[in-house]
C-alpha cells in the first residue's frame, strides 16, 4: 500500500505529534507514505493502474482508491423554493437546525464537519425544537473527533496552533503514553501520547489530543472537561484509578506533582524543569 498525500503530513488537521506517530506506525507496517505529493495523471487497464506524481515519479498498483473528500450537492434539491439557503452545496441552518419555516436539516447536508456525532447531536436539537421544547442552540466548540487508525487519534477543542493564533496565555504539556503508569505496563502497542492545551488565564483546558490504544474512549474524560470548562485544579485534585490509560491524563496534569496545572501564571511562576512542557 502506498498513500499519496497532498498535504505536508498525514492527518493534517491533527496535532503534528499525532501525525508523526501515525505516520511512523504505518511505515512500520509496510505502508509507503508520500507527503506533499499530488497525482498528476492516472492510466491503466485490467492488469492494474499507473500513477504519475507531481515529482515526475510513477507508481504502479493493482487497485486505486481515491479519497479526496466530499462536497455538498443540496443545490440540486430545489430547497430554495421553500425558503432555505444553500451555499456551496450545503443547507444553512440556525442554532436550532431550522433551514426555513417548517423545515429542519441535520447531518452532513448542513456542512462540515461531516461527522456522525454531529448529526446525532443536531438530531436531538431538531426533535426538541419541533416538539416546542426550546432547546439550547447548537455549540460545536467542543466537538470530539476520533480517527480510527492504529493507533487511534482522538481530539477535542483547539489544537496548540489554533489556540496560539487566538493569542491565549497557554501552558502545553505532551506526555508520551509509554511513560505513563499504564502505558509502561502495556508494553507492546503502547506508542502514543496525551497532549493538553490549557488557557492559564481561564484556568481550564481548551484542547486535548490522545494517541494510543482506545484513544477515543480515553478522550471521553477530556471531552467532558473541555465542554464543561472544568477548572484545572479540580481536574488535578481527582483520584485517578491506577493503573489506567485515562490515569495518564492525571499524570500530564500534575496530579502527582508535575505538570501544567501547577503553573497558572507563567509570568510569575517558574515552569517545572520538564522538557515535554512548554509555555
Amino acid at each position: 500500500v502506498t498513500i499519496v498525500e497532498g498535504s505536508e503530513r498525514v492527518l493534517a488537521a491533527a496535532e503534528p505529534e499525532a501525525s508523526r506517530i501515525v505516520h511512523l506506525a504505518m511505515e512500520e507496517e509496510g505502508v509507503g507514505i508520500l507527503t506533499g505529493t499530488r497525482v498528476e495523471a492516472v492510466s491503466g487497464d485490467e492488469e492494474g493502474v499507473e500513477l504519475t506524481l507531481s515529482d515526475d515519479s510513477a507508481i504502479t498498483a493493482d487497485r486505486l482508491l481515491v479519497a479526496v473528500g466530499r462536497r455538498g450537492s443540496a443545490g440540486s434539491l430545489g430547497l430554495e423554493n421553500a425558503g432555505a439557503v444553500v451555499e456551496s452545496g450545503f443547507v444553512q441552518v440556525d442554532g436550532r437546525m431550522r433551514a426555513a419555516e417548517g423545515m429542519w436539516a441535520i447531518g452532513d447536508v448542513t456542512g462540515p464537519p461531516l461527522l456522525t456525532q454531529k448529526a446525532l447531536y443536531q438530531g436531538r436539537i431538531a426533535i426538541e425544537d419541533i416538539l416546542g421544547a426550546d432547546p439550547d442552540p447548537a455549540d460545536y466548540t467542543s466537538m470530539p473527533v476520533v480517527t480510527f487508525t492504529d493507533p487511534e487519534v482522538g481530539s477535542v477543542g483547539l489544537t496548540e496552533d489554533q489556540a496560539r493564533q487566538q493569542d491565549r496565555p497557554l501552558a502545553v504539556t505532551t506526555k508520551p503514553l509509554e511513560s505513563t503508569f499504564r502505558g509502561w505496563l502495556h508494553r507492546i502497542g503502547n506508542t502514543g501520547l496525551i497532549k493538553l492545551v490549557a488557557d492559564v488565564g481561564e484556568n481550564r483546558l481548551v484542547g486535548a489530543t490522545v494517541v494510543g490504544p482506545n484513544a477515543g474512549e480515553i478522550l471521553g474524560f477530556l471531552h467532558l472537561a473541555v465542554a464543561q470548562r472544568t477548572p484545572l485544579d479540580a481536574l488535578v485534585g481527582l483520584i485517578y484509578a491506577y493503573p489506567t490509560m485515562y490515569g495518564g491524563i492525571g499524570e500530564a496534569l500534575g496530579a502527582y506533582g508535575r505538570g501544567v496545572v501547577r503553573v497558572l501564571d507563567p509570568a510569575t511562576h517558574p515552569m517545572y524543569d520538564d522538557p515535554v512542557i512548554e509555555v
